[in-house]
């Protein structure tokens, strides 16, 4: 009878702990289908980051705000080193100022860029001649090397002017390099912004 009781109380506490097992699946499931649908249906979003402005653009977007229905005009009276004023009239007594960058001597951005560019243009213009010298004096020294007797004389003439001409031409296209390098500076010294010389 002992026997009995203690396998009826056995199987009924190995009943209860699988009963309690099963029940314990069952939590674990139904907790990891919530947090499924949770995260599901969680969307995160981000906002990218806004764009790196110049401080060039940053000026000219503050200061044009206000001033997208108003006309401008040219204002005589800059002083060198101090932003152009061009004022736009609205209606009643306000006036919006708009401001042009300008170096310490009054110079914008236009005046450095197109003299920049000139000077790079006269440079590769040089280079270029110096270039199509070389190349005809190197044609001229090997047509005087294989040509023989009175014909090697009016070859040789050709050759010493085409050489004097290479030489001046080498001499100029130093000069307008190192005018090249006298712009940049005097931007830098007058403190034009980098971008405007590049």
């Amino acid at each position: 009878m002992k026997k009995i009781t203690i396998f009826l109380v056995a199987i009924i506490c190995l009943t209860g702990i699988a009963l309690y097992s099963q029940s314990l699946g069952d939590l674990a499931r139904g907790e990891q289908a919530r947090r499924d649908s949770i995260s599901s249906s969680r969307t995160i979003a981000f906002e990218p980051d806004p764009p790196e402005l110049s401080d060039e653009e940053v000026l000219t977007e503050v200061l044009t705000d206000d001033a997208e229905n108003a006309e401008s005009d040219d204002d005589d009276d800059a002083e060198p080193g101090n932003p152009k004023k061009a004022k736009a009239g609205s209606s009643g007594d306000s006036k919006v100022e708009r401001y042009e960058i300008t170096d310490l001597n009054g110079r914008n951005e236009s005046y450095w860029r197109d003299t920049m560019s000139a000077a790079r243009d006269r440079i590769q213009q040089l280079e270029d001649e110096t270039n199509e010298l070389t190349s005809k004096r190197n044609t001229l020294q090997l047509q005087h090397s294989r040509t023989n007797g009175s014909k090697r004389a009016p070859i040789k003439d050709e050759i010493d002017r085409v050489m004097q001409d290479l030489e001046q031409n080498k001499s100029v296209l130093e000069q307008a390099r190192e005018e090249l390098r006298s712009l940049q500076n005097e931007a830098r010294s007058s403190d034009a912004p980098p971008g405007w010389i590049e």
